[in-house]
């Protein structure tokens, strides 16, 4: 299959090209995040500062970092028990459950810090059958992402809405929609690609990523947490992770925890 590069990885991908981590600009990439400006896909609404970064990184816009986002404190590391390729360092004072259901093929992880106030939860492969929309897929994140924290009220606020088809040719169709969601003291944002393949019985592949946290912290949890974990998913000090084994590195693999989809 041709290589199919999701947001997610587009994301770290433009992460590696931008920056390099032997350079001291640490201090520097404070600022730039700082500073950042976007409008969201109304063409209207103007965000800033890392939240707004964070908003066009998910969307694979190569950033203007001077340094790749590492985590500043490492509390030992987290491995997927039924599929130890997913894997990376834990930041301190967060706790980790695996995300794991054998019948859908879902594999993933949620991050949660101990006293509850931020969560990033990657879902990298999960599966459905029948009808299944983008919308379907994108209400299943947003209600995963208001249960995980605690909320269930109704003054919540979208403050961006993104949803993009991807043109990928051939017999797959692809498409991203996002959410950027202010719900009582918390923001977070929230995507789901849906992959759908011709000939495959009516299946449809998704991929969820989800990051939130207490409102007046969300800029510094973008900043200090949420962009160094997207980052340390692909790469590490070696190089180029292939999480599957299947001779293709994560940054092209599609289904970067499916070895037979390379």
């Amino acid at each position: 299959m041709k290589p199919i590069k999701i947001i997610i990885l587009l994301t770290v991908i433009s992460l590696v090209w931008s920056c390099s981590k032997d350079d001291d600009g640490g201090n520097n990439n404070s600022d730039i995040l700082n500073n950042y400006e976007t409008q969201c896909n109304d063409g209207v609404t103007t965000i800033s500062g890392p939240k707004a970064a964070y908003w066009d990184s998910a969307k694979g816009i190569p950033l203007p970092l001077t340094q790749v986002p590492l985590l500043d404190n490492i509390d030992g590391q987290f491995i997927h028990p039924q599929y130890p390729a997913l894997g990376f360092p834990m930041p301190q004072g967060y706790n980790s459950a695996p995300i794991f259901n054998q019948n859908s093929g879902t594999i993933g992880v949620d991050v949660k810090r101990n006293d509850n106030g931020a969560i990033w939860t990657y879902i990298p492969t999960t599966s459905f059958t029948g009808n299944f929309t983008i919308t379907d897929a994108v209400t299943i994140a947003v209600n995963k992402m208001f249960a995980d924290m605690g909320y269930n009220g109704n003054d919540f606020e979208v403050e961006c809405s993104a949803t993009i088809p991807v043109n990928l040719g051939g017999n797959v169709s692809r498409i991203y929609s996002a959410r950027l969601i202010n719900f009582g003291n918390f923001t977070g944002q929230t995507y789901a690609i849906l992959t759908t393949v011709q000939g495959l019985g009516g299946i449809t592949y998704v991929s969820i990523a989800t990051s939130a946290g207490l409102a007046n912290e969300y800029n510094s949890l973008v900043r200090d947490i949420f962009l160094p974990l997207n980052f340390q998913l692909l790469v590490n000090d070696g190089g180029e992770l292939d999480s599957d084994l299947d001779g293709t590195p994560d940054i092209d693999d599609p289904e970067p925890h499916n070895p037979n989809v390379f």
